[in-house]
């Protein structure tokens, strides 16, 4: 995927000062005492509740930060790893050969592997993480960091409610690995095929008069058009055919404009 971005949106990151990375952990809730690599963990939206622990998979999430020239700031996931404790570890030793790793440990080895994929652009890279993991000292060899997690937040919070990060019904660890994988692609992807449409033609607000106005398209906006734009292709291509009756074609007029 990376690759892809790279290739696609070269001569914006070439125009960039520096290249962003940011990088920061989130838990997927799960449930079941079957499903491999599962632990409690912090968690980080404890709700009305107030739990302070969720049970399920922690990652340590990577993504790369590109300036889009209309909407500023847009994130795309490139990396995930998945953080086993060591009784996690333990449990599956039969099965998979995993080693424990700490978590910064973890983003430093992700850093590490991205880094050599913008050789190509000979820019600083920064790297932005919170405080977490800018206090342990492992992070120290990556030179710059920062204190900031609103950008990677916004991602979690897409890749979980819109495409379903987590949600998943897998329970051996490579499923939930290589499904955590397609969920970032499908990210992704969505922005990469949306990046040079306007505000015009990602929203149309004027449905929605609480809504801000002015407020740039989401990426669940950017998902909707792409999904628009392919259902009206399908209709436009059923409508062009003489052999649908006229109540059909009505029908399927109809529902078009409620899906658009």
């Amino acid at each position: 995927m990376i690759e892809l971005i790279l290739q696609q949106l070269g001569p914006i990151i070439m125009a960039s000062s520096k290249i962003r990375l940011v990088l920061d952990d989130s838990p997927t809730k799960r449930y079941g005492k079957k499903i491999e690599g599962a632990g409690y963990h912090h968690n980080p939206t404890p709700g009305r509740t107030n739990a302070k622990t969720c049970f399920g998979h922690s990652w340590v999430v990577a993504v790369l930060v590109v300036t889009h020239p209309l909407f500023g700031e847009i994130s795309f996931p490139v990396a995930a790893e998945l953080y086993l404790r060591q009784k996690e570890i333990d449990k599956l030793k039969d099965k998979y050969k995993r080693e424990f790793q700490t978590k910064t440990t973890m983003a430093v080895n992700i850093v590490k592997r991205l880094t050599p994929k913008f050789a190509g652009f000979d820019k600083p890279i920064e790297v932005i993480v919170d405080g977490g993991y800018a206090k342990d000292t492992v992070l120290l060899p990556l030179k710059e960091l920062c204190m900031c997690t609103f950008g990677i937040e916004e991602v979690f919070k897409d890749l979980k409610e819109i495409w379903g990060w987590g949600k998943q019904e897998l329970r051996l660890l490579e499923s939930n690995e290589a499904a955590t994988v397609m969920n970032m692609l499908l990210f992704g992807m969505v922005e990469l095929a949306t990046w040079h449409r306007t505000s015009e033609e990602l929203i149309d607000r004027k449905d929605c008069p609480w809504d801000d106005a002015s407020r740039r398209p989401s990426h669940a906006d950017r998902r909707n058009f792409l999904r628009r734009s392919m259902l009206l292709n399908e209709f436009n291509a059923a409508l062009a055919s003489q052999s649908i009756a006229n109540k059909l074609k009505s029908a399927l007029k109809r529902l078009l404009n409620l899906a658009v």
